[in-house]
C-alpha cells in the first residue's frame, strides 16, 4: 500500500499498548530514496522531545489508519538516539553545523566513527583534481539524509517551463521507499492531482529546491487523470507507466 507523508504526519506512534510519541517528519537517504529515520515528537514526557526509529521498526498503519504501530517499547523510545544526532544535508548547509569534541558520531557497527565530507578541506592539484588537506586520518562518510518536510515545496520543472511544485510525498509502506511525488499543479489542472516517480526524473537539483522531468506540460495535462492520491492502485500506475513509457515497476 500506499502511504501519504501528509496524511501520516502526526499521526501516534503506538508500541507496547502505549502512545510513544507522534510522528514528526521522515529522514530520507538521497541515493535509494529509502527512509532512513522516522522521527518522533515525544511530546517532552521525557527529556529529548523528538528521537529517531528505524524503519525497520514500523510495522504498518493500523486498520483505522489512525495510528502507525512499532515493535518498539516506551523504553526503547527513552534510550532511542536524539534527532540532533543525525543532521540532514539542509541542516548541515544552513546553519554549518559540525560536531564538537563532546558529540557522540555514529557510525555502522564495526566501522570507525565517521564525519561529513562538507567538513574537510580541499585543494585543487596540479592536474585540477580536488584533494582533501586535513591532515585527521578519518573515514569519511557523506551526509545523504533530506527531509520530507523540506522537500515539499519543490518545484517542478517541464521541459518547456515550470509546472507547479510538490504537494505531498507518497510511500510504499513495504519497504518506505519515496514511491511518487505529487505536484500541485495551480491553476494549471484544476480538480486533479500529477504524480511522478523520482524514477522518471531527472537527478533532484536539491540546491535549486527543484525536480526536473523530459516531459511537456502538455504530456502532463493529458496523462490519465487522478482525483485524489486515494485512487493511486495498481490499475491507475499500469495506465500511467504505459502512458509515460516508463517500465512497469
Amino acid at each position: 500500500m500506499y502511504q501519504s507523508f501528509n496524511t501520516i504526519r502526526r499521526l501516534p506512534l503506538i508500541g507496547g499498548g502505549d502512545e510513544l510519541g507522534v510522528l514528526s517528519d521522515l529522514y530520507i537517504d538521497e541515493r535509494d530514496f529509502l527512509t532512513a529515520w522516522f522521527v518522533i515528537d515525544t511530546g517532552g514526557w521525557f527529556s529529548s522531545n523528538k528521537v529517531l526509529v528505524r524503519s525497520s521498526h514500523i510495522k504498518g498503519i493500523d486498520a483505522d489508519g489512525a495510528a502507525i504501530s512499532t515493535d518498539l517499547t516506551r523504553a526503547d523510545i527513552e534510550n532511542a538516539p536524539s534527532a540532533k544526532s543525525e543532521k540532514t544535508v539542509d541542516d548541515v548547509e544552513s546553519t554549518g553545523w559540525s560536531p564538537g569534541a563532546d558529540h557522540a558520531i555514529y557510525s555502522m557497527a564495526g566501522t570507525s566513527p565517521m564525519l561529513p565530507t562538507s567538513f574537510l578541506l580541499y585543494e585543487e592539484n596540479p592536474d585540477g583534481v580536488r584533494v582533501h588537506t586535513d591532515s585527521r586520518s578519518v573515514p569519511v562518510a557523506e551526509t545523504h539524509l533530506r527531509s520530507a518536510s523540506d522537500i515539499l515545496g519543490y518545484g517542478l520543472d517541464a521541459a518547456d517551463g515550470d509546472f507547479g511544485s510538490v504537494a505531498d510525498l507518497v510511500f510504499s509502506d513495504d519497504v518506505w521507499r519515496l514511491a511518487y511525488v505529487a505536484i500541485d499543479t495551480g491553476n494549471w489542472l484544476p480538480g486533479r492531482v500529477v504524480v511522478l516517480s523520482p524514477e522518471w526524473t531527472k537527478p533532484f537539483v536539491w540546491e535549486h529546491r527543484k525536480i526536473a522531468v523530459d516531459l511537456t506540460r502538455d504530456q502532463i495535462r493529458q496523462a490519465p487523470p487522478l482525483a485524489d492520491l486515494a485512487g493511486l492502485e495498481r490499475s491507475y500506475e499500469t495506465d500511467l507507466q504505459r502512458y509515460y513509457g516508463v517500465p512497469m515497476m
